[in-house]
């Protein structure tokens, strides 16, 4: 594996974007590599916060319900 690939590897199954055979070779290199290992925990170092970062502005799970019914409201 190129490094290159590796990275990419990396990075689609952390962000959960990736095919079962990624994640297959993902667990297994894992386990059997430990650069591959290595680098895995420092790319979650920096992925890590981006994710913290997109959860805190994502907009309430109900909100579209919500603007929803405020239409669906008859006129007061």
């Amino acid at each position: 594996m190129t490094r290159k690939s590796s990275d990419e590897l990396i990075i689609r199954v952390l962000q959960d974007d990736c095919t079962p055979e990624e994640r297959t070779e993902f667990d297994q290199l894992s386990v059997s590599d430990q650069n591959f290992a290595r680098k895995v925990a420092a790319v979650k170092t920096w992925l890590d916060p981006l994710s913290d970062e997109e959860a805190s502005q994502a907009p309430d799970e109900t909100l579209l319900d919500d603007i929803f019914k405020e239409i669906d409201a008859p006129d007061r």
